[in-house]
């Protein structure tokens, strides 16, 4: 009988703890299926090309990962943000043109090796194209070459900022 009720309550105890195990389990799974979107969300090294003329292409993606167009970054101009789109800004046979992605501001910091800083909560800017920097009662505002739009950046992205144009002044020269 001891032998019986040891059987009948054992079962029923590891059923359970099988559960606690199973559950526990898909929850790590659904961590990592989140991590894993993040970093496939993120531009990559690869996420730009050279072209025969040598002009190098930045690819961009939207948010599922799935290509949607690609820019020269010397045509590159700004990036502006809102919510979970931004609008990308470049030049086109002289004349600013514009393409809405649905992407965020932090998947495309990763281009920030390639000349797009982030200067801005809602925007970023390619540094290669800086043309004027002054300051206004808020801050500072930046006028790039070949555009008439003025680029605040705040006070969180400052000194990033200068240390950029720092860099590109000592690779210039």
């Amino acid at each position: 009988i001891l032998l019986d009720i040891i059987g009948i309550l054992a079962i029923p105890t590891c059923i359970l703890t099988l559960i606690f195990i199973i559950k526990e389990q898909e929850q790590e799974l659904a961590t990592l299926q989140e991590e894993v979107i993040q970093i496939q969300n993120l531009p990559s090294k690869s996420d730009h090309t050279i072209t025969d003329s040598g002009a190098q292409l930045l690819n961009f993606n939207d948010s599922a990962g799935k290509f949607i167009f690609s820019v020269a970054t010397d045509d590159l101009m700004y990036v502006e943000s809102a919510d979970n789109y931004v609008n990308i800004h470049y030049m086109n046979e002289d004349h600013l043109e514009s393409h809405i992605l649905h992407n965020t501001m932090k998947s495309l910091e990763a281009y920030k090796d390639l000349g797009l800083l982030r200067c801005h909560r809602y925007f970023m800017m390619n540094i290669n194209k800086v043309k004027l920097v002054k300051r206004d009662g808020q801050g500072l505002k930046v006028q790039l070459q070949g555009c008439d739009t003025e680029i605040p950046v705040s006070k969180t992205y400052l000194q990033s900022f200068f240390d950029h144009l720092q860099g590109n002044k000592t690779k210039t020269e």
